[in-house]
């Protein structure tokens, strides 16, 4: 079986949202919806399947793998803010601003998760 990557998906779904005109709020619905479910799904990998693989941080512990899969999770769910503004439509500023507060939450919790 041939390997496939799917990098460049996301790119080639974007230029087409471009080309066909794609309203911008169902261009954002759409990211944030698949960015909270990816991340929650593949930290599930991580936290309840033993799939340390997946992480980014050479021979991590046990314990460790489960602290970062949950604080993923914890991150996947909290996308689902700023998705919420964008269904319900709020302004393209507080859609921003609960970007950021994901952002920086998530960090933290990352963060904690890692020590």
């Amino acid at each position: 079986m041939v390997p496939v990557d799917f990098g460049a998906a996301p790119l080639v779904a974007l230029g087409a949202a471009v080309v066909f005109d794609v309203p911008d709020r169902l261009v954002a619905g759409v990211a944030f919806g698949i960015s909270a479910l990816g991340t929650i799904v593949l930290r599930w990998l991580v936290r309840y399947r033993d799939r340390r693989e997946l992480l980014t941080t050479p021979d991590v512990s046990r314990e460790r793998a489960r602290r970062l899969g949950g604080a993923a999770m914890w991150t996947g769910a909290l996308l689902c803010l700023p998705l919420a503004g964008v269904l319900l439509g709020a302004s393209e500023s507080e859609i921003a601003v609960a970007a950021l507060g994901v952002t920086a939450v998530a960090g933290l919790l990352i963060a904690l998760a890692y020590r």
